[in-house]
């Protein structure tokens, strides 16, 4: 019966996975990303999907080097660390704007997103609501 504790103690770390990671689809329906925790613990995301068929490539990019890259697979997101129940400080990068924000990110059960992307404090950010994807 020890043996059976140690066993289940040992494999529940290696099965959980933060409700933050998967694939998510943008309250608007505009566009679905991927979110994932690497092995340093940091939460990425990429652009998986773009409803605009006119926007496949990174053209608002202030940098002319970067304009050609293509939505799909861009990653946006990089560098949050897990902080109670919100992953903080890492960089957000808006696609549409060419822009790259501070953010906050925290999950409302298993289902909602929300991320906020800000210059300088939260209080004056913008937030974003995503839910869960599911394909059909």
């Amino acid at each position: 019966m020890k043996l059976f504790f140690l066993f289940l103690a040992l494999l529940l770390p290696l099965q959980a996975k933060d409700t933050a990671e998967g694939e998510w689809l943008k309250s608007d329906g505009s566009a679905r990303i991927k979110l994932w925790v690497d092995k340093k613990g940091e939460l990425q995301g990429i652009i998986t999907w773009v409803k605009d068929k006119a926007r496949t490539h990174d053209t608002n990019n202030p940098d002319p080097k970067l304009r050609k890259r293509r939505l799909r697979g861009l990653k946006f997101l990089n560098g949050f660390k897990k902080d109670s129940d919100k992953f903080t400080g890492g960089k957000v990068y808006d696609s549409k704007s060419g822009k790259t924000y501070s953010g906050k990110i925290w999950t409302e059960g298993n289902d909602k997103l929300t991320m906020r992307a800000y210059k300088g404090i939260s209080l004056l950010g913008k937030s974003a609501e995503w839910t869960r994807y599911k394909k059909k």
